[in-house]
């Protein structure tokens, strides 16, 4: 009788591993959902299938069976499932982080994973009305029009199909539907359009696949010769079928999508699946819509704007092989697709490739492996690539690092010009928007053209303080400054939420001197509707993007020209591309220099140098401000004058002086608690316990700490931490996970005083 191993998901921490039972004639497989008996009273708990270990050793009185399978079919197949144990080590984390990371949580609670019904969208009315009555005005937003244009296009499709490729939630299609202009019923899948898939479609079309646009057939543009030679290494690295891996080092606007493009389309004519990471999905819309026009209805996007439902959806198309590429934020890496060709990683150097949350994994770590396993290509690009991978692809001969230093429309990079802000302060300009920049963004808008400025802090004032005590406001669960709203005039904590209203006295000396300090994004609007009457201006940050849909109908307007100037946080300077933006303004470029990071220069490079790229990307050449008190740091100078390889050079001195990363693997243990004794006292023990360890197995390696964390109290929590620093990743692993382990046996200061843990890998 074959016996498998498999993991509870909700187990606890201390019963986090693989059990034995007896596959017993259920049909389970690796990979496979099913309710086991745990425990001494045989309680019943959902399990997956990771391994199938036949058995010998065990005997039946010993052993349990499967009580039963909750789905038809495996969720992961056995690469997954390999995947899924890799990471549990790799990233001393949980199965059952794991497995809900990996898989949608509806299909993990055992919604069946094939089969079912859709929503289905089609017009209502004929083509040719419709259109006339767009060009007449008869509707009120952008993402109605877009809806109605998508139907025109490629005719009925599935709602969740029709929301990605609209980039709009349901409400727009509601308006429609009662306007008459579309009709939404429910459809089989393979009555909705979902036949052809490989392995599952109709008799005779099992292995057609969906219908891909033939090369040429949507956009194709003509290549530089940076392009050029990048894909023909790229495709020949392919064609080997081994695993590699590449790294694009292409100034802003050099046309890495197309080169994304063509590697992709290289892979399905392989017969084979790609799947395409960007840091943001719901930022990029413009990235999406050009695969879809060029791929076709082959693409599946994923994002956490999805409603559970739809992420479903898109995760059985890419599962059944009716979605061949798949385009996401970090979780996409874990798509479902059969045999991977090519995973694309792009703006590679974003942090949010790195998981905040357990499982804490990184998802260029965990695309490496995946590719490995299929003897697929990586290949990631940036036009600031970070320090660590940059490192990693030129220390081997750069064999596989591409340099594309010309952007596609062979136009200059844009003029940089620094402004010392200590300079306009002597002047006596207390605006945050330097003289110099105003007169670039009015001269911009009186040739028609537009403008982004970036503050990459939202809110109106970054603190609040008392001039008569010097008091300042802090957040009573977090313990920092609290962030100044002039909406409704509030307070907001940016970590925990918490809100209340600003004080018109000081709660500490109970004085009337009560001052605003520092700026955000809702401070630079209000300067700019003040410096650029009868400007169309709008702003861009986590405040004004909460509803699904906003991001792509702020840039949608921004692109159509019903904004002449978009302010925002960082999310403004990543990936997109507007030909009418001559003028970029980036306020407090030094701001990043300050947090306790050892990437902070690199960070600060990397902001700078992306939002410079917005600018003169097409026939008009570009102008960017940078605004900044520390003008001479190196970081700064580099990203004005457009000198990556200079930075790069700089900073690697300087990592190598302090023995980080890439000279060293970095591990971070905090600990958490209702009580600062408490979670001092467990860090204290912790980093006793792994010094004593290291020194009796000899391992190398350098302890910091214990110390309170840079965010030494959050959401009502006081954090403590402490830092590993090893030569090698198993090192560091090995130190790490005994930590984890030391800590579930111990009691700091009895049960009630309970102390989380979290463990990070280079974080």
């Amino acid at each position: 009788m074959p016996m498998v191993e498999v993991a509870i998901l909700d187990a606890a921490v201390k019963y986090d591993k693989l059990y034995g039972y007896f596959a017993a004639d259920r049909g389970v497989a690796v990979g496979s959902l099913a309710i086991v008996p745990f425990g001494p009273r045989d309680a019943l708990r959902r399990a997956i299938v990771l391994r199938v270990s036949g058995g010998a050793g065990r005997t039946p009185a010993r052993v349990k069976p499967i009580s039963r399978a909750m789905a038809e079919e495996p969720v992961l197949s056995e690469e997954m499932a390999g995947l899924a144990l890799w990471m549990k080590e790799a990233y001393i984390t949980t199965y059952g982080d794991i497995i809900r990371t990996m898989v949608p949580t509806d299909v993990v609670k055992g919604e069946p994973a094939s089969g079912g019904l859709v929503r289905f969208a089609e017009l209502s009315e004929d083509a040719a009305k419709v259109a006339a009555d767009i060009a007449g005005g008869s509707f009120g937003t952008l993402q109605q029009i877009r809806v109605l244009e998508t139907l025109m296009e490629r005719g009925g499709m599935p709602v969740t199909e029709l929301c990605s490729a609209a980039g709009c939630g349901g409400s727009p299609i509601a308006t429609l539907i009662r306007r008459g202009y579309v009709k939404v019923e429910r459809k089989r899948r393979a009555q909705a359009g979902a036949t052809g898939t490989r392995g599952g479609g109709p008799a005779g079309e099992a292995d057609a696949g969906p219908a891909i646009p033939a090369v040429g057939a949507v956009g194709e543009a003509e290549l530089t010769k940076g392009q050029r030679e990048c894909i023909n290494k790229v495709r020949a690295a392919m064609r080997s079928g081994a695993y590699g891996h590449g790294l694009i080092r292409g100034v802003t606007g050099s046309g890495k999508t197309e080169v994304y493009m063509a590697v992709i389309r290289e892979a399905l004519d392989a017969g084979r699946d790609a799947i395409l990471l960007v840091p943001e999905i719901s930022l990029t819309p413009q990235m999406t819509e050009r695969f879809k026009a060029r791929f076709g209805g082959t693409v599946a996007v994923f994002h956490s704007g999805l409603a559970p439902r739809e992420r479903v959806a898109e995760w059985r198309r890419v599962r059944g092989g009716e979605a061949r590429i798949a385009i996401g934020a970090r979780s996409a890496v874990f798509a479902p697709v059969r045999d991977i060709g090519v995973i694309i990683i792009d703006e590679e150097h974003e942090h949010t490739y790195k998981s905040e949350k357990s499982p804490k994994y990184h998802a260029a770590e965990v695309a490496r492996r995946r590719c490995a396993a299929h003897g697929a290509y990586l290949l990631t690009g940036s036009a600031t690539p970070s320090v660590r991978s940059y490192h990693e692809a030129a220390r081997d001969g750069g064999a596989g690092l591409f340099i594309m230093d010309e952007r596609a429309n062979r136009k200059p990079m844009p003029k940089v010009e620094i402004i010392d802000m200590r300079e306009e302060l002597k002047a006596g300009n207390r605006s945050v928007i330097s003289g110099a920049l105003a007169a670039g963004v009015r001269g911009a808008l009186g040739m028609g053209r537009q403008a982004i400025l970036l503050m990459n802090r939202r809110g109106h004032s970054t603190f609040v303080l008392c001039r008569d005590c010097g008091h300042i406001v802090r957040c009573g669960m977090c313990e920092i400054p609290m962030t100044y709203h002039s909406s409704g005039q509030r307070m907001v904590c940016h970590y925990c939420g918490n809100a209340r209203v600003s004080p018109k006295a000081c709660p500490s000396c109970g004085g009337g001197n009560v001052r605003f300090f520092g700026a955000g994004t809702q401070r630079v609007e209000e300067e700019a509707l003040s410096l650029f009457p009868g400007a169309a201006v709008a702003r861009m940050d986590a405040d004004t993007t909460k509803g699904r849909g906003s991001h792509a109908g702020i840039l949608g307007r921004f692109g159509s020209g019903g904004i002449d100037v978009l302010i925002g946080t960082q999310m403004v300077a990543k990936g997109h591309d507007f030909p009418n933006v001559t003028v970029v303004g980036i306020m407090a470029a030094d701001a990043s220099l300050g947090i306790q990071d050892y990437r902070a220069t690199e960070r600060t490079f990397q902001l700078i140098a992306q939002a410079a790229g917005r600018a003169g990307r097409a026939a008009e050449e570009g102008k960017v401000y940078v605004q900044a008190y520390d003008v001479d740091n190196y970081g700064i100078l580099a990203a004005a004058s457009h000198d990556y390889p200079s930075f790069y050079e700089t900073e690697l001195r300087v990592r190598e002086r302090l023995g980080y990363p890439p000279f060293a693997e970095l591990g971070e243990v905090t600990l958490s608690s209702h009580y600062d004794g408490v979670a001092g006292e467990a860090a204290v023990y912790l980093a006793g316990k792994v010094d004593e360890l290291k020194g009796r197995r000899g391992l190398k390696a350098t302890i910091l700490g214990p110390s309170r964390s840079p965010m030494p109290k959050v959401g009502g929590e006081y954090i403590w931490r402490v830092v590993l620093k090893a030569a090698d990743r198993p090192t560091l692993r090995e130190l790490l996970g005994e930590a984890a382990a030391l800590h579930e046996g111990s009691a700091y200061a009895g049960p009630k005083a309970k102390v989380g843990i979290s463990v990070d890998i280079n974080p």
